[in-house]
């Protein structure tokens, strides 16, 4: 449709349609914002990752909790890859700014074609996260990195299974001809709604969890940065 703005009729149904999605969204706001209030205010003070938090904080604010899900995962990714990067600065000399820059693209190419797998290992491997925490990551990394970035449907919905009817016509009256189980993986029609249930019931507390291992990460990385002055 092309609106045209001089049209009393046209402009009276955008504004309608407009006010309704602020009502839809405002729904979403209240119902969710509380539980990311703290993320969503408290930056890392990195410009690498922080427009990452807050764009994930707005896909939840307004219920796209797939685009949430999936920029969680490019989070834990980008950040991983960003600590081992200033990891392996901590251990440099640099006298000059050039220097300095000089070592950060040494340090970037050396990590930049590591996968999910490799940083995780990576990370736990120089004390910046806990076992109990790289067991997680990796739980996360098959359950909804490789799960969504991949469309892997095994993945994404593991054993949970769904129940369907059959029903079938006899003397012009619709009868039921039985109630069947199937894996929710191998139910294509019904796939779309079961990943949007799935990401609306675990998207927060996925994101949660990232930014809470960034932030740990972040605080290591100080700690460490004290002990090399």
């Amino acid at each position: 449709m092309i609106f045209n703005y001089h049209d009393k009729n046209q402009m009276e149904n955008l504004d309608a349609e407009i006010q309704k999605l602020i009502e839809e969204n405002k729904s979403f706001i209240e119902r969710n914002y509380l539980q990311i209030r703290t993320q969503y205010l408290n930056s890392y003070n990195l410009p690498e990752l922080d427009p990452i938090r807050y764009e994930i904080c707005k896909c939840l604010f307004v219920g796209c909790y797939q685009a949430a899900i999936t920029l969680s995962n490019h989070l834990l990714e980008n950040s991983l890859k960003t600590f081992l990067i200033y990891h392996d600065l901590i251990n440099k000399k640099t006298s000059s700014v050039e220097l300095f820059y000089g070592e950060m693209k040494i340090s970037s190419n050396k990590f930049n074609d590591k996968n999910l797998n490799e940083t995780i290992d990576m990370i736990f491997n120089c004390g910046l996260i806990d076992d109990n925490q790289k067991i997680k990551l990796h739980e996360f990394r098959n359950n909804y990195r490789n799960a969504f970035s991949h469309a892997d449907k095994k993945k994404t919905f593991g054993s949970e299974k769904t129940g369907f009817t059959t029903v079938g016509l006899k003397n012009g009256e619709i009868i039921v001809k039985g109630t069947h189980e199937t894996n929710k993986a191998e139910m294509l029609i019904t796939q779309g709604i079961f990943q949007a249930i799935k990401a609306e019931n675990e998207s927060i507390s996925y994101f949660t969890y990232i930014d809470s291992i960034v932030r740990h990460v972040i605080n290591k990385l100080d700690e460490l940065k004290k002990t090399k002055t």
